[in-house]
C-alpha cells in the first residue's frame, strides 16, 4: 500500500525560495506595466523615424533607389604577406606530389591562388550590432514572463481548469515569441555567409558582372530587411503584451472562477 509522501523544508529555505519567487512576480508585472509598453513606444518611434526620413539608410526608397548604398564591388589587391603565403602553400602541396587527373600536378598549376579583398558594409555591421542588443533583450523579457507564467500555474487537480488554458495560451504566445528572437540572432551568419560566397566568386571571376550585380542585390535586400527587423520586433512586443495586459486576471489567478474567456 503506497503512502502520500508529505515534503518538509526548513523554514530558512522556504523563506529564501519565496523571496526569489516574489521578485520573479514583481519583476514580471514591472515589465508588463512598464517595459513592454516603453518598448513598444520606442520601436514606433523608430519605424517613424526610418519612414519619414527618405535620406535614412533603411528607407524604403533607397530599395527602390539603391545608388546611395553604394555597395563597393571592387576586388582590391591582397597584402603581398597573404598572397606569398597562399602561394608558398601551394607549393608544399604539390612538392608531396598530389595528383590531378592522374598527373603530378606542376608547381605553376598549384601556385596559382586567387587572392583579393571585397569589403564588408560598414553600416550594415553596425546594423547588425544594434539589432543584437534589441534581439537579447526580447530573449531576456520573454524568459522572465516565461519563468512567472509557469509560478503562477496552480496545483494540478480536477476542475476549474479554464484559467489554466488562458495560461497556457499566453505562455505559447510567448515561447513562440522567443523562438523567433533565437531565429533573428542567426541573420548576421546568414547575411555574411551568403556574401561571403557571392564575394568569393567576384574574386575568383572579376570579369563576370552578373556578381557584381548579385553582390549589389543582396546589400539592397538586406536594408530592406532591415526596416523589416525593426517592425517585426515592435510587432513581437505588441502581440505578448496584448495578451497579457488583457488576461492578467486569469494569467495572475486562473483559480478565481470567472468564466469570462481570453481576449488575446
Amino acid at each position: 500500500m503506497s503512502i502520500a509522501v508529505k515534503l518538509q523544508f526548513e523554514k530558512s529555505t522556504t523563506d529564501a525560495l519565496e523571496a526569489w519567487q516574489q521578485s520573479i512576480r514583481d519583476n514580471a508585472v514591472n515589465i508588463i506595466q512598464k517595459t513592454l509598453p516603453e518598448k513598444i513606444l520606442a520601436l514606433n518611434a523608430k519605424i517613424a523615424e526610418i519612414d519619414s526620413d527618405k535620406t535614412h539608410l533603411f528607407s524604403r526608397s533607397h530599395y527602390l533607389d539603391p545608388t546611395a548604398i553604394g555597395t563597393d564591388t571592387t576586388v582590391h589587391p591582397a597584402s603581398s604577406s597573404a598572397t606569398e603565403e597562399g602561394t608558398s602553400s601551394k607549393k608544399r602541396k604539390s612538392a608531396d606530389g598530389n595528383a590531378v587527373n592522374g598527373e603530378t600536378a606542376s608547381h605553376e598549376e598549384s601556385a596559382h591562388v586567387f587572392t583579393g579583398v571585397v569589403s564588408t558594409p560598414a553600416y550594415l555591421t553596425k546594423a547588425f550590432a544594434e539589432l543584437r542588443v534589441e534581439w537579447d533583450e526580447l530573449i531576456e523579457l520573454t524568459d522572465a514572463l516565461k519563468m512567472y507564467i509557469n509560478m503562477q500555474m496552480p496545483q494540478i487537480e480536477d476542475g476549474d481548469t479554464f484559467g489554466v488554458s488562458i495560461q497556457e495560451e499566453a505562455l505559447n504566445e510567448i515561447v513562440r515569441t522567443q523562438d523567433s528572437a533565437y531565429n533573428l540572432l542567426a541573420t548576421p551568419f546568414t547575411y555574411h555567409s551568403a556574401r561571403g560566397d557571392l564575394a568569393a566568386k567576384l574574386v575568383r571571376f572579376p570579369g563576370v558582372k552578373d556578381y557584381e550585380e548579385a553582390l549589389r542585390e543582396h546589400d539592397r535586400k538586406t536594408l530592406y530587411r532591415m526596416r523589416m527587423h525593426w517592425t517585426d520586433l515592435r510587432n513581437m512586443y505588441a502581440v505578448v503584451w496584448d495578451i497579457l495586459q488583457k488576461n492578467i486576471s486569469k494569467i495572475s489567478k486562473p483559480k478565481s472562477g470567472n468564466q469570462m474567456g481570453s481576449y488575446g
